[in-house]
């Protein structure tokens, strides 16, 4: 037996300890989640103390309510649950209401622009910070001022001590009240509200990322939109917290100049000189500090992007040994990035060391050329004149900083507003405004939604991105599909520009899911998101050459799903879509859920050279050339099984609720219709597994079950499945028609469109569409299409498959190898 030398352990020992350990793991992650869930209910009296937004007015004013939390510390380590609640204000829903009601008022503008959309949505903030932005300064100033008054009571020795002591109680009150506590809340406010806007961008890139259309999507990478939420985004606290500097500043500078020339007279005209001497200075750093914060973007962007890629595809890279060959890539790409960054610190060094030796500079030229001129050295004068300068020489110091982080800040946010002003996908779409310039609540939103803002099953909160077909959709009883005669076409990937181009060089033809933004291409012209176990006969892999197919097409700007006449889906039915690889089923799944755009004939549209271009052309010939083709309308909610199934590096239970609440009686249904319960008895913790990256620790056949599972836990009116059959064995494939779709989708009313290539299973459902190179050929019932025209190849491929037997022998054949091999003709045309 084999020894694991680290632990000294058997395999048997070293596999058991393992288990144990997940065990324990797992039992500490339930017990604390139940401690949690236990406070959070009882309302105990300790969490109840906690955080701000449980705090009085008192405790609010003097910093209070921290001390708890500090007492707390001293006594055991932090958690996430010792912060107590996040106050409300600041919780995602009530500040996406907020800004989306902003947002949608500032889009019906010609150029609508993110800073303005988020000034209104925090006009009272900024006021309020501003008002108090400006006493801070002004109290600033009146501390010399009072200095001033309290050296001449002294000089001159008139006056009683009360006198005295007036004005050195005004010195304490501004030290303490506007320069201590005043300025603190200030920045506390300013800071939260420069977190409240990072959350809402994170929030609205992640959904913008998943509502956006194919062509628009195609213009960003994968990379830049993660630049968008962790760099971009992330540059809104700093920018908030120096914003209003921008104004003040030299408002406080002018102020506190015009006090020095009272005080020195003329000998404040060197260091005046010396100012104006640095600005042109500064206003050349600042501008290179622009152009270099742009091209550090840039090279983040394409970094990221490579980071991207060779994560994505790993497993080739180990494949075809590149490791050495993207590491040099990766370095090369961070050298240029931290070569723009040294650049860009440079700058600033020299900026800040300027601004750190001027104002001295200024006091010592000042004092030189006040004693030339005979001025006279009192008290009164000298330490006024140095509290001043001293008052000047921070704001000179903060100026360029604040100057390149509002500069920073605007690059960040037109990126990010670039994004969000892409166009969506029909069905996502922003609903109008009303009369009163507020966004209509949908019926339903009322019930909809919990006392704390959160959304509910059924219910959606106004301001969210809402169905532009909703009209449409909501005549449609549930479960009913409307697909109307037109085309459908595949988004390209958007021209580069003729300058990037040119810097980049020649670049190879877009790979599968490029122009989608599915994924990146690597150097030898591959995809490295294609896994080479999964292109195996009869597995995930057919659907692999179909997504090769239709990809390579689509990127194009060429492949073209054709419907030459419209049909209707009633509730309740089953409906299968077969084609050979290539011919576009995935593609019309994905016209259904509105990721494809609707196709504008004319004239400079060139058709395909295939075996359907005479049905197409006649499909054309009878559309106008000038109008979109009408996207499809679907009555109800709407749940997609991928081919691939996008699996979360969480456990397997999270992976089949997605999000939704846990009903132990239905998810337990769900997992045995889905033929979960033998995988679960294998697994060491059950569903509380971790699931590795992109389902690592999982087979093929076992992703396409648990994305089975989480659309029929998802109980949507219509069910998209996109060939899970085919990823599975064969008998695990009969179980699953028979259990999941037939009996429990079927019996319970679900409207099903499925897609396979197993010819044996077409006899059973209610209804077949059939595809050939983007174009749909035929459609109706099985028995109907293999009688109305022998000759097609529809009719040829099930006479020499799937006889027409009396009897049960279609249900036999369908568990049995006949169905492999009809998959497999259906495949090869």
């Amino acid at each position: 037996m084999p020894v694991l030398v680290a632990e000294s352990l058997t395999e048997e020992e070293y596999h058991a300890a393992k288990a144990q350990a997940q065990n324990e793991r797992r039992d500490s992650r339930l017990q604390k989640g139940a401690q949690i869930s236990g406070e959070l209910e009882s309302g105990s009296a300790r969490r109840e103390l906690k955080g701000l937004d449980k705090a009085g007015c008192l405790s609010r004013f003097l910093w209070l309510w921290i001390s708890e939390l500090v007492d707390l510390a001293q006594t055991e380590p932090l958690t996430e649950e010792s912060l107590g609640e996040l106050p409300i204000p600041s919780r995602c829903e009530p500040l996406l209401d907020r800004f989306d009601e902003a947002w949608s008022m500032e889009q019906q503008k010609t150029k609508p622009s993110l800073v303005l959309a988020f000034f209104a949505a925090f006009r009272p903030v900024v006021w309020d910070t501003g008002a108090k932005e400006a006493l801070i300064k002004m109290a600033q100033i009146a501390v010399p001022l009072v200095v001033k008054l309290l050296l001449e009571w002294y000089a001159s020795g008139k006056g009683g001590l009360s006198e005295g002591v007036g004005y050195a109680l005004i010195l304490l009150a501004l030290a303490i009240a506007f320069q201590g506590l005043l300025q603190a809340h200030n920045f506390m406010t300013l800071y939260q509200t420069g977190m409240d806007i990072r959350t809402i961008l994170c929030a609205r890139i992640y959904e913008k990322s998943l509502t956006v259309s194919a062509a628009e999507r195609a213009k960003f990478t994968t990379g830049e939109i993660v630049n968008l939420m962790s760099a971009d985004a992330e540059k809104m606290v700093f920018t908030c917290l120096l914003f209003h500097g921008l104004w003040t500043t030299p408002i406080f500078l002018v102020i506190a100049i015009y006090l020095l020339a009272t005080l020195v007279g003329p000998a404040i005209a060197p260091g005046i000189g010396m100012l104006l001497l640095t600005a042109p200075i500064q206003g050349f750093v600042i501008f290179k500090q622009n152009q270099l914060q742009k091209e550090v973007m840039k090279h983040s962007d394409a970094r990221v992007k490579l980071v991207n890629e060779v994560l994505q595809g790993v497993r080739v890279v180990k494949y075809y040994h590149w490791e050495a060959s993207f590491e040099e890539r990766l370095a090369a790409a961070r050298r240029e990035e931290v070569a723009l960054i040294r650049k860009l610190a440079s700058i600033n060094a020299v900026n800040n060391s300027l601004m750190t030796t001027v104002p001295m500079l200024m006091l010592i030229a000042m004092l030189l050329t006040f004693w030339a001129t005979g001025g006279e050295f009192k008290p009164e004068v000298i330490f006024v004149a140095v509290s001043l300068l001293v008052l000047i020489r921070f704001p000179l110091i903060m100026l360029p900083m604040t100057i390149g982080a509002c500069v920073m800040g605007n690059i960040s946010i037109k990126r990010i507003e670039r994004f969000l002003l892409l166009e969506d996908m029909p069905r996502f779409q922003q609903q109008q405004l009303d009369s009163s310039g507020r966004l209509p609540l949908l019926e339903g939103d009322a019930k909809g939604t919990s006392k704390g803002g959160r959304r509910q099953e059924g219910g959606r909160l106004h301001g969210r991105l809402l169905d532009r077909q909703s009209a449409a959709a909501a005549a449609l009883p549930p479960g009913k599909l409307t697909v109307k005669a037109g085309a459908f076409v595949w988004a390209a990937a958007a021209p580069e520009p003729a300058k990037e181009k040119a810097k980049e060089g020649p670049k190879e033809p877009a790979k599968e899911g490029e122009a989608a933004g599915a994924g990146e291409s690597d150097p030898a012209g591959e995809s490295l998101a294609a896994e080479p176990e999964e292109t195996k006969e009869g597995g995930a892999g057919e659907g692999k050459k179909e997504g090769k197919g239709g990809g390579d097409e689509k990127s194009k700007g060429g492949f073209k799903l054709t419907l030459k006449e419209g049909f209707e889906v009633a509730p309740g039915t089953l409906m299968a879509v077969t084609g050979k690889v290539g011919s576009g089923k995935t593609s019309l799944l994905a016209a259904l859920l509105g990721e494809l755009d609707p196709y504008q004939a004319g004239p400079s549209q060139a058709t395909h050279s295939s075996q359907a271009t005479q049905a197409e052309s006649k499909m054309e010939q009878s559309a106008s050339p000038s109008s979109a083709s009408e996207a499809p309308s679907l009555g109800g909610r709407a749940a997609y099984a991928a081919q691939q199934p996008w699996i979360m590096n969480a456990t397997l239970r999270e992976n089949v609720l997605f999000g939704r609440d846990f009903d132990e009686t239905k998810y337990r249904h769900v997992l045995e219709v889905c033929c979960l319960g033998p995988d679960l008895a294998m697994m060491d913790a059950g569903d509380a597994t971790e699931i590795g990256e992109k389902g690592i620790n999982l087979s093929g056949g076992q992703k396409a079950r648990v994305g089975l599972a989480r659309a029929v836990y998802s109980d949507a009116d219509v069910l998209l499945l996109d060939d899970v059959l085919a990823a599975v064995d064969a008998h695990v494939g009969r179980k699953l028609f028979e259990v999941c779709i037939l009996g429990e989708l079927r019996a319970r009313g679900k409207t099903v469109v499925l897609v396979t290539n197993q010819l044996a299973l077409l006899p059973l459902v209610d209804d077949v569409l059939v595809l050939l190179d983007g174009v749909v050929v035929e459609h109706g019932p099985c028995e109907q299409l293999r009688r109305r025209d022998s000759t097609s190849e529809f009719a040829k491929l099930m006479n020499e498959y799937v006889p027409d037997d009396e009897g049960g022998g279609v249900q036999g054949r369908a568990s049995g190898g006949q169905s492999g091999d009809a998959s497999a003709a259906a495949g090869a045309g």
